[in-house]
Formats: structure tokens, sequence, C-alpha cells
């Protein structure tokens, strides 16, 4: 197979956190198939941005003729994930269970042409095209309780302009405007432990050179801490010879120069990389 790998879990716990300025939204159908959730993929291929890494592997001669030159990427093409692009921004749609669909986003906010909303509508119109042809599925959209601490999630169609909405979770009301589907709420962002952002920066060290990192952490709302000098892989400062980067750049040069999505792209292919050392140690 060539999508034989899925997506890490601890990949995973990240994304909230990573994606915190994003889409806030899940999908919960009575059931989805298999076979829909093949073909919704296959629907969005235009839209999948596709991150390999070369991974040369042992070969026996006998099966060199027969072997594909793809049997040794490592990918993105994830059975339970999908990473989307437009020219503005990304998104993960992430198969949680058989009944459930995730969505994470991140938006450059270069380009107001080509935003999230527009890949998550674009996503929208291929389900609601799918359901169609399977009658017994049945689909709720649900958006997360505006409490920065709580876990719940409600129904949008228990969200109405009569009055305001009570979460069993936290037991707390609220005005229907306080609930968000992108971006961050009244509220504020949601509280995650010291513990994800920590491992959310990690990554992120691990993908990015120390001061893109910096800057990424900040867009993101991810709490950044220096790595240690011994383990930080090379000078705090960009030089030409590692990121093309003449000169000491401040938070105004950056966000000129650094292109946030490539970034997150970079990020995805560390989540590769990763994957790789693990399976092979």
């Amino acid at each position: 197979s060539l999508s034989p790998f899925s997506i890490p879990p601890d990949f995973v716990t990240l994304l909230p956190v990573l994606f915190q300025r994003g889409a806030k939204l899940r999908f919960d159908f009575t059931m989805l198939p298999n076979e829909m959730w093949w073909r919704l993929q296959s629907r969005l291929q235009q839209e999948q941005q596709v991150i390999t890494v070369r991974c040369p592997r042992v070969r026996d001669p006998d099966e060199d003729e027969f072997r594909l030159p793809e049997a040794d990427d490592d990918h993105n093409r994830w059975r339970d994930a999908v990473w989307l692009k437009n020219e503005g921004s990304r998104v993960m749609m992430l198969r949680e269970n058989t009944r459930t669909l995730r969505f994470f986003s991140v938006d450059s906010g270069k380009h107001s042409e080509a935003t999230s909303e527009d890949l998550l509508r674009t996503i929208e119109e291929h389900i609601s095209e799918l359901l169609k042809e399977y009658q017994g599925v049945q689909r709720n959209v649900f958006v997360p309780c505006p409490v920065t601490t709580c876990n719940g999630w409600h129904d949008v169609n228990t969200i109405t302009s009569d009055g305001d909405v009570y979460c069993a979770v936290c037991r707390q009301s609220f005005p229907p405007d306080h609930f968000v589907v992108t971006g961050i709420g009244p509220l504020g962002s949601h509280v995650f432990s010291a513990n994800l952002h920590s491992n959310a920066c990690d990554l992120l060290s691990f993908a990015l050179e120390a001061r893109v990192c910096e800057y990424v952490c900040k867009q993101l709302g991810v709490q950044y801490s220096s790595p240690p000098p011994q383990s930080a892989g090379g000078s705090q400062t960009l030089t030409p010879s590692d990121s093309g980067f003449e000169e000491v750049l401040d938070d105004e040069v950056l966000e000129r120069r650094v292109d946030l999505l490539s970034s997150m792209d970079k990020m995805i292919r560390g989540v590769l990389l990763r994957s790789v050392w693990r399976r092979h140690q």
C-alpha cells in the first residue's frame, strides 16, 4: 500500500495547541464508512499538500525489478488524516474514530482571498454531496465551549439567538456570540498545559531554525522556550550559510520574510523524520 502509515499519536495530541488560533470544528456522524472517508480524500486530491521524506531501505536484489520507487518514500498520505492547502492557509482534517472528523487550521493572513474558511467550505460541499449517497449517515456539527479551561462541545443546532447556551461540562451559560468556529473567542484562547506547550515547541524547534521557531511559536500562540546551548543545533542567530538571511532579524523583518505556511509544512516534514527515526531505532 502507498498509504501504509497513520498519523503519529504524539502529533495528534499537539494539534489543539499548535492550531489553537485556527478552526475549532468537529463533525460527528452516526457512522463514517471507510468507503466514504476514502472517497472524500479522493475528491480533495487537488487540495492535498503532500510532504515526502526519502528513506532508502536495504533492498533485496531479487525484488528490485518489481519494487515501486515510491515504496521508499515516507509521506503524509496518512490513513486517518489529510493535510490540505490553498494559497493562504493550511487545514488538517483528522479522522479521530469511525464517527468523528476534527478540523485544525492556520492562516497566513497575507491572502484574504484564499483562507481556511474557503478550504473548510470546499470540504463541507464534498461531504454534503457524499451524504446524499449514504442516506443512512447523518452528521452534526459541533463547536467548543468558549470557556478557556473547558473541554465541552456544543451542537451548533442548539446555539440560537433566543438566549444563553448552557454547558453541562463547566456548568456555565453564555450568549451565542461567545461561540466561534475559527479564531479566538471573547474569553480568550483555550488553556493548555505547560507540558503540551513544551512538546509543541520541541517539535517546531526540531523542524525550524531557532529564530524562525521563536517567531512561528509567537504566531501560533505556543509558549517558546529556548533550547539549551548544547542541544540548540547551532547559533541562535540565523546566518547566510544555513538560512539565507544576512543579518540578525527582528520581528518586523521576520514577518516580511518568513512564510508561516512553509514553516508549517516543514513542521509536517519534522513529524515524518521523527517517525522514520523511531521506526528504525
